[in-house]
């Protein structure tokens, strides 16, 4: 999306990235931050799971599309706000990355992270914010079952060694 800004400081190192000769875009961690003074924040939430994600979405314009590689992680968007926090929506995204997890698969897979991770104030169950598509090594004996030495967790809480598995009925049509 193109969205036009002015600014009278000057940006943070590294914050703009040159196209074309002459052409400069901001780099997601800025365009994140310039989102957040255009979007609701429950839509902000689903953005930043997309940004973070191996999908991609209409939130960015793009057609819908799956494996793609994620653009940032989560840490390096919480650690560009928080030392940023004089850019207008800093704020607004640091409160919205307290609930962003990397490595979404798509967009229900999204919903079904912030459904749990979201306390009950902002309609979740405030169970916290799940590792997704962990990978975990398979003990011998399920080695031999699957004839895999990992297997990949949809939605996963190492503390208490849950993984809640997620399938799509897109998934399940192809």
């Amino acid at each position: 999306l193109m969205q036009p800004h002015s600014r009278t400081v000057t940006l943070p190192k590294g914050s703009l990235i040159e196209v074309a000769n002459g052409v400069l875009i901001t780099n997601p961690c800025l365009s994140y931050i310039h989102e957040t003074t255009r979007r609701e924040y429950y839509d902000l939430l689903m953005l930043s799971y997309e940004l973070t994600g191996s999908h991609q979405s209409m939130l960015c314009g793009m057609p819908l599309q799956y494996n793609v590689p994620p653009l940032v992680s989560t840490k390096a968007l919480q650690s560009y706000a928080k030392q940023n926090h004089s850019l207008y929506g800093s704020g607004k995204a640091s409160k919205a990355l307290i609930y962003t997890s990397d490595m979404s698969a798509s967009p229900r897979e999204t919903k079904l992270a912030l459904l749990l991770a979201l306390p009950s104030t902002r309609g979740g169950f405030g169970i916290g914010v799940p590792f997704l598509n962990y990978e975990v090594e398979t003990t011998p004996a399920a080695r031999i079952i699957s004839g895999r030495r990992t297997l990949r967790c949809d939605l996963y809480y190492p503390d208490g060694m849950i993984d809640i598995e997620y399938q799509s009925r897109e998934f399940h049509n192809e």
